[in-house]
Formats: C-alpha cells, sequence, structure tokens
C-alpha cells in the first residue's frame, strides 16, 4: 500500500523535517509495525521487505534515495529528494475518502494521524 506509506512518511516529516533528512529505515518501520501495527491495529506492510519495496517505488518515482545495504535494513537511509511530490501523493491519500465515500480510508488517516500526535 504505497499510498499510505507515501502519507505517513509525509506526515511524520512534516514537523520534523531536520529528522527526516537523513531518517533511519528502522524508525519508520518501528512507526509501520508497532505504531500502527500493534497499537493501532492497521497493517499496510507485511514484512519489512515489503515497506522496503514501497520505499523502492518511490526512489524510480524520484522522491526519495535509499542508502545503505538493502541486505541488513536496518542500516538503510532514507533522504527524501522531493518532499513537494511526496505531499501531492499525501494530499491526494488525505482527500481519498471525499473522493470515494469510503469509510476505511478515513479511519486509516485518522489512526495514522492520530498516532503522529503522540
Amino acid at each position: 500500500m504505497w499510498t499510505y506509506t507515501v502519507y505517513t512518511l509525509y506526515k511524520y516529516c512534516l514537523n520534523r523535517r531536520e529528522e527526516c533528512k537523513e531518517l533511519e529505515f528502522r524508525r519508520l518501520a518501528d512507526l509501520f509495525f508497532r505504531k500502527l501495527w500493534r497499537e493501532q491495529g492497521i497493517v499496510f506492510h507485511d514484512s519489512k521487505h515489503d515497506l522496503y519495496a514501497d520505499l523502492q517505488y518511490l526512489r524510480e518515482l524520484g522522491i526519495l534515495e535509499l542508502l545503505g545495504d538493502e541486505k541488513n535494513l536496518d542500516s538503510v537511509i532514507i533522504r527524501i529528494k522531493d518532499f513537494e511530490k511526496l505531499k501531492e501523493i499525501a494530499k491526494a491519500v488525505e482527500q481519498s475518502y471525499a473522493l470515494t465515500g469510503i469509510k476505511l480510508f478515513s479511519i486509516y488517516k485518522d489512526r495514522i494521524d492520530n498516532t503522529l500526535r503522540e
């Protein structure tokens, strides 16, 4: 679910721009697997490799860089190259409930937002 990866990454980095200049993959993985999955009960990825695949797609779109050894994901550093493109996609995800009327989209967005406020 790369779109929710974008939304979560954007919202996380929105108020942490300095930290997100070189974001450790393990911090992002902790957000997805501990906070969102275990604490909020929403699952977007079934493994760290699945999350990394989303990031590779974002790299192909020119949104970010991935530095480090993909055989050791905890060593990977994420650098956002195009924050505006990240923002555009995140805004589309944010508006998906209004466009589709699918309540689940709103629930996901709200839980991500609540997690990041903590």
